[in-house]
């Protein structure tokens, strides 16, 4: 049997588990997530490490548990010594009997006589057969002082300390011979390989150094042969060498490397305005493109227009607008009917009721102009604050609260087929107010297995669509949660907050921070002071809209990715980041070329680098820009 260099470490049986939580999690196996999680907990052999394996021995030997004692015996002997050649067989036999008679001599040196006696009376029938184990049957009914010669040895502490010391190298042996899973060596494996591409790449800058440093030297050994010609020529021909030398010095200047002549010349991203609409006459309050990214939605205070997007000619310049819904009721939010559903697309819209009735969610449709559905029962209350439906538009959450009665916060799962209630999911009150959570905003994962909210109490929780309780939850931001996003291999979720900060969470761990960064010019200071905007206090703007009405508009963050995942644009303050599909630093590459950096919400084409913003203020125009690489 060939032998490893060592005994895999905590480390490396933790990294396994993960492994499989994740691959459990991506596959919606949620179920046998939560048996692997109680197994873990119940886990016999510690971590498979050595050191832990024997101090459970000696737990269960002084807290006098002789069953749990073999019990782990056996278990280790079937999972690992049945695995080793059979000239270990008879050493495994002997260190089995004397942590049997170790139990024994505990019990009599504490004076537990009432458990030796139990000992011998579990296993009477197995030990009563073995002619070396005959004589010990008298030891529950003996004292100290009365202890025969033949017991003396192992009732001295060298025995039971060099017992110990056996037992524990005969389990390190063990763990080192016998064979492990390939998911245990993964990570050892991506270790070592990383180790190589670093060093790869080290080699591959360095050759490159010396292969610049060796042009340079011909350039400079070349310009003084130049030079040394030129001085040679006559007098009369001076001018000429001057010239040259201009020349020479100015094709010197133009050999740059391509990195180096491209942080002269300063080239960047880019991004530019290719279209914008004035229609709306109020602040534009969310922004949405369909799933196939033919359609897109913006909507007010209480309307919702609906624009073709017309990529056939020029990407991202839009046709016009297709209709226009007048919902006669407060808009809270919107969403499409799911990221899968081509075809009978629908829009949905959470209301505010006035009366102090139940909310309502109406469901449109870009070929109607009238509302075709709406969806209200007991257990929606009069503000639906947020919705997201599943990716084959099936299930819709529906997150409401009643804003006058702060306690009055629900969360239930409809089946938009049957608009039949399927479960209502507890949220969670906080401890400081004595309230219930308002989630703020809500998305799916890619397959509807689960999804993950964000509340005012600065909590991220993950649900399971068919379980009440959440799967884990978090304190994400100090106060409120703006928007929260998976990231799109789904490893992990964004978030942003009113504390001006995005943050990367990992999704196998609660509360484990992977990246973070603060958000830059949240707050522009030519919003404050002009006309339209006579009030800022506590991130709420009073904006003066058409027919000099006022609008309380609340001012929080809201983000999206680029298809690829690799960019993010967010507002405020209408800036596009790169680097966010990696554990680099992320670095801001531009801002929306806006008057205004305030912009009210931002959404990515699923396909195209365009992005649609919507303004709140001046003209409450909808915005399309272009990001161009450089």
């Amino acid at each position: 049997m060939e032998r490893r260099e060592g005994n895999p470490s905590t480390a490396d049986f933790q990294k396994a588990d993960e492994l499989v939580r994740e691959y459990l999690i991506f596959r919606g196996f949620l179920k046998t997530l939560n048996v692997f999680g109680i197994e873990r907990k119940n886990d016999k052999v510690k971590g498979v490490q050595p050191d832990r394996i024997v101090e459970q021995f000696q737990s269960y030997i002084t807290n006098f548990d002789p069953l749990n004692l073999i019990d782990l015996w056996k278990y280790m002997e079937a999972q690992f010594f049945s695995r080793l050649d059979a000239r270990f067989v008879k050493t495994a036999r002997k260190l089995e009997q004397s942590l049997k008679r170790l139990y024994v001599v505990n019990c009599v040196q504490t004076g537990n006589f009432g458990k030796c006696k139990e000992f011998f009376e579990i296993f009477a029938e197995e030990l009563s057969a073995d002619d070396e184990w005959r004589s010990w049957f008298m030891l529950p009914f003996l004292r100290n002082t009365e202890l025969p010669p033949e017991f003396e040895p192992y009732f001295q502490k060298q025995w039971q300390e060099i017992f110990i010391v056996s037992i524990h190298n005969f389990i390190s042996m063990v763990l080192a011979n016998v064979p492990l899973p390939q998911i245990v060596q993964f990570d050892k494996l991506k270790r070592e390989n990383a180790s190589l591409l670093s060093t790869t790449e080290a080699q591959q800058r360095e050759l490159y150094s010396l292969h610049n440093s060796l042009n340079q030297y011909k350039k400079k050994c070349q310009s003084l042969i130049d030079r040394g010609a030129v001085a040679a020529k006559s007098s009369s021909r001076r001018s000429l060498y001057s010239s040259d030398s201009c020349s020479s010095k100015a094709s010197l200047l133009c050999m740059k490397p391509p990195d180096e002549r491209d942080e002269a010349t300063g080239e960047d991203y880019g991004c530019r305005l290719i279209r914008e609409y004035k229609g709306h006459r109020d602040p534009i309050q969310g922004v949405r493109f369909s799933a196939d990214g033919t359609l897109l939605a913006a909507c007010t205070r209480d309307k919702v227009k609906i624009f073709n997007a017309g990529l056939d000619d020029l990407p991202g310049q839009p046709t016009g607008s297709v209709v226009t819904f007048d919902c006669m009721m407060e808009i809270n939010c919107m969403e499409w009917n799911g990221i899968n559903v081509h075809i009978n697309k629908r829009l949905l819209t959470g209301h505010t009721n006035p009366t102090g009735g139940h909310g309502c969610i109406k469901v449109w449709s870009p070929d109607r102009p009238k509302c075709v559905g709406e969806i209200s029962n007991e257990h929606i209350q009069q503000r639906v604050a947020a919705i997201t439906v599943n990716p084959s538009g099936t299930i819709c959450i529906i997150a409401s609260d009643n804003p006058q009665y702060l306690a009055e916060c629900s969360l239930i799962a409809l089946n938009l087929k049957h608009q039949k209630v399927d479960t209502i999911f507890e949220v969670v009150s906080d401890g400081g107010t004595h309230r219930s959570a308002t989630v703020q905003t809500m998305e799916f994962n890619h397959n509807g297995s689960c999804f993950v909210t964000g509340a005012d109490d600065g909590q991220v929780r993950m649900y399971d669509v068919k379980q009440r309780s959440p799967l884990m939850s978090w304190q994400a931001h100090p106060r409120s949660v703006d928007c929260v996003h998976w990231k799109h291999d789904e490893t992990s979720l964004f978030t942003v907050g009113n504390d001006h900060v995005i943050t990367e969470w990992s999704i196998h761990k609660a509360g484990q921070v992977l990246n973070t960064f603060q958000l830059a010019n949240c707050l522009v200071p030519s919003v404050i002071g002009r006309s339209d905007a006579v009030e800022y206090n506590g991130g709420w703007l009073d904006i003066l809209g058409s027919n000099a009405r006022r609008t309380k508009y609340l001012l929080s963050h809201d983000f999206s990715f680029s298809p690829n995942g690799g960019h993010l644009v967010v507002t405020p303050p209408s800036l596009v980041y790169q680097g966010v599909d990696s554990r680099d630093a992320h670095t801001d590459i531009c801002f929306l070329p806006v008057q205004e950096s305030l912009m009210s919400s931002v959404h990515w084409h699923p396909t195209h680098n365009l992005v649609f913003a919507g303004a709140p203020m001046n003209g409450t125009s909808v915005m399309f820009f272009q990001l161009d690489p450089p």
